[in-house]
Formats: C-alpha cells, sequence, structure tokens
C-alpha cells in the first residue's frame, strides 16, 4: 500500500466522515486489518486507532496479518486492548486460508489472552460468488474445499468449537 502523506490524509479523512455520519446513530464501525490497505500491518492499525480513539472499533483477523507478513501474536501484543471483535480465520505462510488452528494464526493463544466478546467466523474455505470482487489477488484455497458453503462453515465452527474446548473453555477470560 502507497503510504505517502497524501493517501494517508485521504484514508484519516474519508474514515473521520464515516465515523461522523455514524456518530449518535447507536452504529459503531470498525476498522478491519484487511490486506491492501492502509491498515493491513501493526503500525498502521496503531496508527489509525490512536488517530480515532474511541471512536473507532477494531476487528482482529490472524489470517490477513499473515498474509501481510505479519505475525498475528506480535500484532496482538500490540492491539489487544482495541480489539472490539475478532474474526477467526487461520492462514498458512504462503497465505492459504485454513480451518482456524490448521494455521500460523496462533489462534488458541490469541483466545486466552482476548478480551472481546465477539467472535465472527469468516472461514474463506470455499470459493463463493463475490470472493473475487472483496479480494484483489484470488483466495488460495488449497486442500481446504468444500462442495457446499455449508461445509465451509460447518468446518470453520467444529475448528473453532475444538479450539474453545482445547483451551478448556477459557476464551475471553483475561
Amino acid at each position: 500500500y502507497k503510504t505517502n502523506q497524501e493517501d494517508i490524509n485521504e484514508v484519516v479523512e474519508r474514515i473521520g466522515a464515516f465515523l461522523d455520519v455514524a456518530n449518535g446513530s447507536g452504529v459503531d464501525l470498525c476498522h478491519e486489518n484487511e490486506k491492501g490497505i492502509y491498515g493491513d500491518d501493526t503500525a498502521r492499525n496503531a496508527d489509525l486507532l490512536q488517530h480515532f480513539g474511541d471512536r473507532m472499533g477494531f476487528a482482529f483477523d490472524p489470517a490477513n496479518f499473515i498474509q501481510c507478513g505479519v505475525k498475528p501474536i506480535e500484532a496482538f501484543d500490540v492491539l489487544h486492548n482495541r480489539i472490539t471483535y475478532m474474526h477467526i480465520k487461520d492462514a498458512l505462510a504462503d497465505g492459504t486460508v485454513v480451518p482456524a488452528g490448521q494455521g500460523l494464526g496462533n489462534i488458541p493463544y490469541l483466545l486466552e489472552r482476548c478480551s472481546c466478546k465477539v467472535l465472527t467466523l469468516e472461514p474463506h474455505l470455499s470459493v463463493f460468488k463475490g470472493l473475487k470482487d472483496l479480494e484483489a489477488e484470488t483466495s488460495k484455497i488449497g486442500a481446504y474445499r468444500y462442495p457446499t458453503k455449508r461445509a465451509a462453515f460447518d468446518t470453520a465452527a467444529a475448528a473453532l468449537k475444538n479450539i474453545i474446548e482445547e483451551i478448556g473453555g477459557n476464551y475471553g477470560n483475561n
């Protein structure tokens, strides 16, 4: 992502405008560490979160950090107190999306330490209509292909359930 000051100013201006519109509406806006945008790495997420303070929440996505070359644990250590919710999505070093616990996301570690109360499943385990529109590059699915979206989601849900059982149900207790 381009990080010249003009581009950064535009990002801040646009996010600020969204937050202004949402102010007082009962809608909370969150920024996600999506790949290919200004807030894709730890430092730029910290910058945005500091700039907007409590006006903006944060959606932590371990797989997106992996796909940007960032270690999720290191990002978590910096950003943990700002996490509003966590996407449960994991990836391998080459960016291939895999069920939670099968990649480098260290999801059991993150869940044991995360104090956010909301988890979302964003499995990306099968190609679905519109995925190309959401991602600039073709999603790497690897060996984790499923005949239906339901089968992919069920796999993702089972992986999350297994991790929560492995950590003794100690999700969000810190």
